[in-house]
């Protein structure tokens, strides 16, 4: 819902720091058009800026307790905080805002608050008699924190290129600009793009003192498949019955989209036709009005051929209209032409400063477009693939085998091809490889093993990278038109259950999504139910476009493009005559490198 940012112990050799934090301000009034708030001290300056969902009179931030000792700047929404204000009762409340019940829940039980907060967070709490500052992340990431510290001054925004209007030095972090090449769909989480800066990963907090920042600790893990120990916070899941289990994941996904529509305006729903969509709809309209539908629409598509398409089966359009045409709700198109995405292209870099992955976000961008001036929040159906097994490639075996094998399903040999020969020597399938495997044993899973402990690991590289992916897109494209994404299927207590379900139960049948497909039974109709998977709708008829651009590009940065590519294969590439859809997906990633490359470091 809003924009924050911030200077800690500001360094003493710099007398603009006020002025720094206006810049940083500035840079994100695109998250928070409705209004503006700092907070200064010789010791922290706070920054914010609002989009008003709750409270639309109280909200306002940074928001101070009673005694002025702690100050709170606070980015997404707390959906619980009804029932948390009920424990908080001792408080005393001067607003009706989901920021101070935040406020009030850290100042009663301190870090132990977060385990009991639903919602979608990134907050900074200072507290000024002790000179320290508490950040956290939700679990899932939804909401965006990045840091940097130099000596002793600590900044951190909700977007980097906040902290780049404030000063911070505009140079690249070489490693991840190789992973975007190699592996885009994972890149940009396990480090910023730009040198120095770090994301405070999901699920975690960070105390930031005069000696600096500690190290950043986990509150939450998503361990899949297994049985939590007391300090997981996790539900444990001793049935194993198919029919219980829907039965509960249905009753904890209608609660998370009765709370996420909790707001004093008017909430939609992006509608894609698909499983996630379509449920999060029908289960909306059983709680009130039928929410606004926003829906994509590519010029002439009856033109569109999704035959050798692997993630896009077929046209949304009639499933679409048949969710609308029974829920009575009113539908916006969000219409794509191909100049128009052309177009946008530079657009697009500019706001999504982790370097644009992913052909869907420019529907992303449309239906955000859409939807400004209509409404302000909308429910998306991001990470129920994610967390519910919805990926058919789990069930390939070659798929499964490692990290490079699943990194490879998206092209990663030829990706890395195309790097300049220097990095190539550097072996980068091998570090990713092994970098993976890291990640994947950190959350107790093993690519030895079983097919369901190697899909397990799959799994946990698919929720900390490919979903902290998606969710930073959903979240940059959304807020870059002011509009909040609200996402029911990340729901806390939603996300205790669905970690303790296996592999095996969650690809029942080698199903994708097989439970979620069960719990969905009787509340949307069952062709619905039953429908592939397919992704939000690319249009397969732009590789053309996109050689044409990216020739163009290599002519106007051939320093940075000789830095890291070798220019003698991309031209080959953009001179390729039958375009697959790996290599336009190729194509499409290389032009947004030099897209986001003269937004951001020229």
């Amino acid at each position: 819902m809003c924009g924050i940012s911030g200077i800690l112990f500001p360094d003493p050799g710099r007398s603009d720091s006020e002025g720094r934090l206006r810049k940083m301000q500035r840079a994100l009034e695109h998250r928070g058009p409705d209004g503006s708030g700092t907070y200064l001290s010789p010791m922290a300056l706070l920054a914010h800026t609002r989009l008003a969902l709750v409270d639309l009179e109280g909200g306002v931030q940074p928001m101070s307790d009673v005694s002025g000792r702690y100050h709170l700047v606070f980015n997404g929404e707390i959906y619980n905080h009804q029932e948390l204000r009920a424990q908080l009762g001792g408080y005393p409340f001067r607003t009706n805002s989901d920021t101070e019940t935040l406020l009030a829940a850290l100042l009663e039980w301190g870090e132990g608050c977060l385990p009991k907060l639903d919602g979608m967070f990134a907050f900074a709490l200072w507290d000024s008699q002790l000179e320290q500052a508490l950040l956290a992340r939700d679990a899932l990431g939804v909401k965006p924190l990045v840091y940097g510290q130099r000596d002793a001054e600590f900044v951190f925004a909700s977007e980097a290129k906040a902290l780049l209007a404030g000063g911070w030095q505009r140079r690249c972090d070489e490693e991840a600009i190789v992973e975007y090449i190699v592996a885009p769909a994972f890149s940009g989480v396990r480090t910023s793009m730009f040198e120095g800066l770090e994301h405070l990963p999901a699920g975690h907090r960070m105390r930031v003192g005069r000696n600096g920042a500690e190290a950043s600790r986990p509150w939450f893990r998503y361990q899949i498949g297994r049985e939590q120990g007391p300090d997981d916070n996790f539900d444990s899941n001793s049935d194993t019955d198919a029919t219980a289990l829907a039965a509960r994941l249905q009753k904890l996904l209608r609660q998370s989209v009765n709370r996420s529509l909790r707001a004093d305006v008017d909430v939609g729903v992006f509608l894609s036709g698909g499983l996630d969509s379509s449920l999060l709809s029908y289960l909306a309209c059983e709680s009130g009005p039928a929410p606004m539908a926003f829906s994509l629409r590519f010029e002439d598509p009856s033109s569109i051929c999704y035959e050798s398409s692997s993630i896009v089966i077929s046209d949304d359009a009639p499933f679409v209209d048949q969710v609308v045409s029974q829920l009575g709700m009113e539908l916006v198109h969000a219409n794509l032409s191909r100049d128009e995405m052309l177009k946008s292209l530079p657009r697009l870099a500019a706001a999504n400063d982790r370097i644009v992955a992913w052909e869907q976000e420019f529907g992303q961008d449309a239906l955000a477009r859409a939807t400004a001036g209509r409404r302000k929040a909308v429910l998306v159906g991001d990470a129920a693939d994610e967390t519910h097994f919805g990926y058919f490639f789990l069930l390939a075996k070659e798929a499964t085998q490692s990290p490079g094998a699943l990194i490879e399903r998206f092209g990663a040999k030829a990706r890395c091809g195309t790097l300049a020969a220097r990095l190539q020597k550097e072996q980068p399938l091998e570090r990713l490889d092994e970098a993976y495997q890291n990640i994947a044993k950190a959350a107790g899973a093993s690519f030895e093993g079983s097919i369901d402990e190697r899909r397990r690991a799959c799994t946990a590289l698919i929720v900390r990278l490919w979903l902290g992916r998606l969710l930073h897109n959903g979240d940059t494209h959304t807020m870059a038109h002011g509009v909040e994404a609200r996402v029911p299927f990340a729901s806390i207590e939603l996300l205790r259950f669905v970690a303790s379900i296996s592999p095996a139960q969650g690809m029942e049948n080698s199903v994708e999504k097989a439970l979620l497909r069960r719990a969905a039974r009787g509340v949307i109709p069952d062709v619905i139910a039953t429908r592939k998977k397919s992704a939000l709708p690319v249009d397969p008829r732009l590789g053309s476009l996109y050689q044409r651009e990216l020739k163009r590009l290599l002519a106007l940065e051939p320093d940075f493009a000789n830095h890291f590519l070798g220019v003698a294969a991309v031209h080959k590439l953009c001179e390729t005559v039958s375009i697959t859809e790996t290599l336009r997906s190729q194509l499409f990633t290389l032009l947004n490198l030099l897209l986001w490359k003269q937004a951001h470091l020229a």
